[in-house]
């Protein structure tokens, strides 16, 4: 870093680079999902943070296309507020940043508010990336997938991920100053995240070896593979794919916005029988070999 670039850094305070997913986009809607990195003034790594929450309401269906979080599995996250001291300080003291300040901070506030807690103000030295790399670039389009394209970067899967995208941020912000802008580390899970059943159904999952003989339904959309190449490792591995669930499923693999009529059968079903249980897609890879 050059001696003009270090003094500028002595000058600014960490910066928190963060980035929301939500139920929607209207003014009633909840955090799921919140990722923020921290960085020194040198704009050095210091601390992660993702985490995961029950809204308490089902997400659009165009957001939850976005980030492949369902209601099912959000039902069974934390809400906001079992968190907010922990959110709270890490963002303090800290200038704000995110592809879309505006936004995401008008959605990170109203779970503050909702809580009675003291808002994210502007202070100086916040950052918005869209708007510099815009200003940068002359105007035309700056979402965030436009712009890591041409940086040379790219996403690990297909969904929105609030914690990538925050790591995503944060290597534009790096560009926008002039620093090596690869990727930041590597991308973490939700540090909350709980299993998307209960324990007992869990413990289960965790003792399959096999899917052969099995019966299993497929629904929403897969990350790693197409509903096609799914259906085929399916088949090469000795399973039987069911179309609907019934009493017989044994298996859920889901993805992300899975049919709502499937997931109440699913609840119904694993109240009175104890099954289906939920596959989750790195489990059902590891077992088919994909």
């Amino acid at each position: 870093m050059s001696r003009a670039m270090q003094g500028k850094a002595a000058a600014r305070p960490d910066i928190v680079v963060f980035d929301t997913e939500t139920t929607g986009l209207t003014a009633q809607d909840r955090v799921v999902s919140l990722g923020a990195i921290r960085l020194g003034p040198d704009l050095a790594r210091l601390g992660s943070l993702h985490l995961v929450f029950n809204p308490g309401r089902e997400s659009h269906w165009a957001a939850e296309r976005v980030h492949g979080l369902s209601a099912h599995y959000l039902s069974f996250q934390p809400p906001f507020a079992a968190h907010l001291a922990e959110v709270r300080a890490f963002f303090a003291g800290a200038a704000l940043a995110a592809h879309n300040l505006d936004f995401d901070t008008r959605m990170l506030n109203r779970e503050l508010a909702v809580l009675g807690a003291p808002l994210l103000d502007p202070r100086p030295g916040d950052r918005c990336t869209m708007r510099e790399w815009s200003a940068r670039a002359g105007g035309g389009r700056a979402g965030l997938d436009i712009v890591i394209t041409t940086l040379g970067l790219a996403r690990q899967g297909t969904m929105h991920g609030a914690f990538e995208d925050a790591v995503l941020a944060g290597c534009v912000l790096r560009w926008l100053d002039g620093a090596p802008h690869g990727p930041c580390g590597p991308l973490l899970p939700p540090g909350n995240e709980r299993p998307a059943q209960d324990t007992a159904l869990s413990a289960a999952v965790a003792g399959v070896t096999t899917l052969a003989g099995k019966r299993i339904v497929l629904t929403g959309e897969l990350r790693g593979l197409s509903r096609e190449d799914a259906a085929a490792a399916l088949e090469r591995n000795g399973a039987r794919r069911q179309m609907a669930v019934n009493r017989l499923t044994d298996y859920v693999v889901m993805g992300a916005a899975p049919g709502p009529a499937k997931l109440r059968a699913i609840r119904q079903l694993q109240q009175q029988h104890g099954r289906p249980l939920i596959l989750p897609e790195a489990e059902f890879l590891r077992l088919v070999g994909g």
